[in-house]
């Protein structure tokens, strides 16, 4: 059987320009909103969660999410669910 390499979340940050535990709050905050993030093409058991991958293929899928991701750091916006609205300019 050939070994298929997948990009963990520690990749997906460096596509996104953040730390790998970054896209993992990422994963749950956009999670049921109308921006989730993409879906992983693997889920790994490991110990009481998980571990995620995503095909190297789909680096630009995650940058063209991160483009259209709402939330801090993103100009003129706040968290999903925060409370908080964009100040109008």
């Amino acid at each position: 059987m050939a070994t298929i390499e997948h990009a963990g979340t520690a990749t997906v940050g460096e596509w996104l320009g953040v730390a790998g535990a970054t896209v993992t709050q990422y994963l749950a905050r956009y999670a049921g909103t109308d921006n989730p993030c993409p879906e992983p093409d693997v889920k790994i058991r490991q110990g009481k969660g998980f571990v995620y991958g995503w095909a190297p293929s789909r680096e630009q899928e995650w940058r063209d999410w991160g483009t259209r991701r709402l939330g801090q750091g993103a100009a003129g916006t706040s968290k999903p669910g925060s409370g908080r609205r964009s100040q109008p300019e």
